[in-house]
């Protein structure tokens, strides 16, 4: 008898001991499963910052690409007001020389018709 009572306080104490350490194993899993959520939490948010960020890079480039394409535009209209200034000031001179050329032919030509007239009334 006092081998079974001994046996059952053996138990018992082993009964009392696993029960202890069912216990912390249940507050151990608790705890991972709250630390889980809040990891599952933590994966969301960082998850809706990344498609924020994604989407604001999306619309900058967006933003980029619209920009500067009306710059190349407004530049493209630069340019040729440009020439057309500088084909203007380039071709000035080309006007006065084609002036002064006219007037020396003219002049050359007059010369040359009242000389000979001059000739033809002399003889």
């Amino acid at each position: 008898m006092e081998q079974v009572l001994k046996l059952c306080t053996e138990t018992s104490k082993r009964v009392d001991s696993h029960s202890e350490a069912i216990k912390e194993l249940r507050l151990d899993v608790k705890e991972l499963q709250a630390k889980d959520t809040s990891l599952s939490v933590q994966q969301s948010m960082m998850s809706v910052t990344l498609n924020n960020i994604a989407d604001t890079l999306k619309e900058f480039k967006s933003n980029t690409a619209d920009g500067l394409t009306d710059l190349k535009r407004d530049n493209a209209r630069m340019i040729d007001a440009l020439n057309e200034r500088v084909a203007a000031i380039a071709n000035q001179p080309a006007k006065r020389w084609n002036y002064l050329v006219q007037t020396v032919i003219g002049t050359i030509a007059g010369s040359v018709v009242t000389a000979l007239t001059a000739i033809q009334m002399l003889k």
